[in-house]
């Protein structure tokens, strides 16, 4: 069926009926623990997300990512202790890369125009999950830690830090005229696609495991936004890539924005404006990391200004968008400034104790006049939850955004039609018995006039390493005893990925003595490589394992969806999780999980493992 919106502007509302099933909850709590004990943590991403002043609380989950799928209908969050939503799917947008977001909303939300106040973003990229989530106002950060771990983050939005954040410079001879007389926006069938390169700096990439799914998540949460404000713009991913430059102690918001702009400058702009211009990306955004600066962009509608700066923190408060904003030419609600600015209808619209647009700032005043910053713009023809989302003579982002865009889109040429994936293979030599030295090379090849920028080398989903530069190789040292699928990602200068195919390696257990069994497994069912629902036992390694939820295909011993149910120790590997008071073996030494770990080896004198002395086999 269809609603109207008090603007007249007919628009689709989603039916959805409750089966009577059980929804799904792919966040799945873990221990308790307060920000004063994750301030001591030893996983120093958390250590940081603990101590940021935006953070009112941390639940720190374990994410069962299959079940965010584009399949999924419903999905129940655990946001905090307590405090569980459901979310009904609204749409997934897919990658060719393996990222896949999924869009949902509460059950009040779907009873009215699209409400950002109950929404929920969620990138699933392998393993590891990113989200933006609203509850009845409520900011929550979804971001993994890069140890299996996810924290689920409750956010203080009003303590982002807000300040100048534009560099306002005399408009391009290419600006369009304007003026303050309205007019209704011409309809468009193709949307102006604009693309986006995003560049990581050394800091930043410190604080985002995934920085591909996080770039991702900002790019819907962004399109969604013009959407939802009735803006025929669409941002395209042109690509994410870490740069080698790491922001100094002393540095300004404003002198890293001049730095990225300057196309002579070796360690930044130089090679800045060299992956642009390889990627033909219109707009560029670097995620950095600078003291009290949430983002900062230039306010001018010419090429060389197109460029703005964002901390990662902030891509959950729409400041990705924000900043993009400011390149097209969109300003702040007009309280921000003292003298009229042009053109006059640029502003965003902020009202008191309600909500404000993507480009206006924080509501002054106590608690009861904050205003959330919502994902619309400002548009003098749509009302948000019954208030003027703009007026035709001051707060009109979206005709400013729609007037821009054709300029902004013709920065650079198109890209050469289809110019077709690039081609990648990978091949494995080194050792077999373990700590094994495991030697990975990619034959990787572009077409058409592209170039590979990239080529990652992975297990599984994972990415264990990377060359930009051919010979693509990577060794991949201190390998445990298992079987690893490894694989090669080759990335091009025009956005596009391809996956070689997969290479199985078996890496065997060094001779130590370490042959430990539990009578109980000759009993149990061994493990096939086939999914298992939660609560069935199967054996493996001379143990008896039982699955938690469902658990796909990798063996028990490199998959966190299997639990341990024996007590003997077992092989270590790199791939799975293990805790209080998981034992394994590794390198003929027995050890005991002190807490939480994934990925790092044991090791006497370890602050994760306890070694408890040379193995002693023990026959069953």
């Amino acid at each position: 069926m269809t609603r109207l919106l008090k603007s007249g502007v007919a628009v689709l509302a989603l039916s959805v009926s409750l089966l009577a099933h059980a929804v799904e909850r792919p966040l799945k709590a873990l221990e308790e623990e307060s920000l004063q004990q994750m301030r001591s943590s030893n996983n120093a991403l958390l250590r940081h997300l603990a101590s940021e002043r935006t953070t009112l609380s941390i639940l720190l989950v374990q994410v069962q990512g299959e079940l965010v799928a584009a399949t999924r209908q419903d999905l129940q969050l655990d946001l905090e202790r307590g405090v569980s939503k459901v979310f009904h799917k609204t749409r997934v947008d897919a990658q060719a890369d393996g990222i896949l977001t999924w869009q949902g909303v509460t059950g009040t939300a779907q009873t009215q125009a699209p409400d950002d106040q109950n929404t929920a973003f969620l990138t699933r990229h392998g393993a590891h999950l990113v989200g933006v989530v609203k509850a009845d106002g409520q900011l929550y950060r979804i971001e993994p830690l890069g140890d299996g771990r996810h924290a689920v983050i409750k956010v203080d939005a009003s303590k982002f830090p807000e300040g100048k954040d534009e560099v306002v410079e005399t408009a391009s001879a290419k600006t369009p005229a304007q003026s303050a007389t309205h007019t209704a926006p011409a309809t468009h069938t193709t949307p102006v696609v604009i693309r986006v390169l995003t560049l990581v700096s050394n800091k930043a990439f410190e604080l985002m495991p995934d920085m591909d799914a996080s770039v991702a998540n900002a790019l819907v949460m962004a399109n969604t936004g013009l959407e939802n404000s009735q803006i025929n713009v669409r941002l395209e991913n042109a690509g994410v890539q870490r740069i080698d430059w790491t922001e100094s102690g002393s540095a300004n918001g404003t002198e890293v924005l001049a730095q990225l702009r300057n196309s002579n400058d070796p360690q930044l702009g130089k090679p800045a404006r060299q992956q642009r211009e390889a990627s033909r990306a219109d707009l560029l955004s670097l995620l950095t990391v600078i003291p009290d600066v949430c983002g900062l962009a230039y306010t001018a509608l010419n090429k060389d200004a197109g460029v703005s700066i964002v901390d990662p923190k902030c891509l959950s408060n729409h400041t990705f968008a924000h900043e993009l904003g400011h390149n097209f030419g969109a300003r702040h609600d007009p309280d921000q400034y003292s003298a009229p600015v042009t053109p006059v209808y640029a502003h965003g619209v902020r009202w008191p104790g309600h909500w404000r647009s993507v480009m206006a700032y924080e509501c002054p005043g106590d608690a009861s006049q904050r205003c959330n910053r919502v994902n619309y713009w400002s548009n003098a023809e749509m009302r948000y939850q019954g208030l003027p989302l703009g007026s035709a003579d001051k707060q009109d982002n979206a005709r400013v955004l729609r007037d821009a865009a054709p300029i902004v889109a013709a920065y650079y040429p198109p890209l050469d039609p289809s110019p077709g994936l690039p081609h990648v293979s990978v091949s494995v030599t080194g050792g077999t018995v373990e700590p094994a030295t495991v030697q990975l090379s990619a034959n990787a090849t572009a077409s058409g006039n592209a170039t590979i920028r990239l080529v990652e080398f992975l297990r599984g989903s994972d990415v264990i390493g990377q060359d930009s530069e051919p010979p693509y190789t990577f060794a991949w040292n201190n390998v445990a005893a298992g079987v690893y699928r490894l694989s090669a990602r080759a990335s091009d200068s025009v956005g596009q990925h391809v996956t070689s195919a997969e290479q199985t390696v078996t890496i065997s257990a060094a001779p130590s003595g370490c042959d430990y069994r539990d009578p109980e497994a000759e009993h149990v069912t061994p493990w096939e490589a086939k999914d298992y629902p939660a609560g069935v036992k199967v054996s493996a390694q001379h143990a008896v394992w039982v699955a938690s939820w469902a658990t796909g295909t990798a063996a028990p011993s490199n998959n966190d969806a299997w639990s341990l149910v024996s007590t003997i120790p077992v092989p270590w590997s790199a791939l799975r999780y293990y805790a209080v008071p998981n034992e394994v073996h590794y390198q003929g030494q027995r050890y005991a999980a002190k807490q939480w770990v994934k990925g790092t080896a044991p090791a006497p004198g370890s602050q994760v493992w306890r070694l408890l002395g040379p193995c002693s086999a023990i026959k069953g």
